[in-house]
């Protein structure tokens, strides 16, 4: 079988400020996800992105249904927390088939 072109996937299943795989994956103003509790976190002390460290004025938060729906999937969530595999080791072949 011919090895297919590899995408990482970290940075589609892992929150930008704790870099674990989202739980609870929310959308902020800016238009990136985050894991909720550490963007509420993030908010309570910051008034900025932690992505583009514009200002954000507005604080509320969006679940990315989604991106939790793909995670809690039995092809990808499992794989991810029955494998126990960390952000880092997360890959797969770009047409889905590893």
């Amino acid at each position: 079988m011919e090895r297919k072109e590899l995408v990482d996937l970290k940075q589609w299943v892992s929150c930008p400020i704790t870099g674990e795989v989202f739980t609870d994956p929310v959308v902020a103003a800016d238009g990136h996800t985050y894991e909720r509790k550490a963007i509420e976190l993030w908010f309570r002390v910051h008034k900025t992105s932690p992505m583009t460290r514009e200002v954000i004025a507005d604080t509320d938060l969006i679940l990315n249904r989604a991106l939790r729906g793909i995670i809690a999937s039995r092809s990808l969530g499992q794989w991810l927390r029955v494998k126990n595999y960390t952000s880092s080791d997360l890959v797969v072949a770009a047409d889905g088939i590893t």
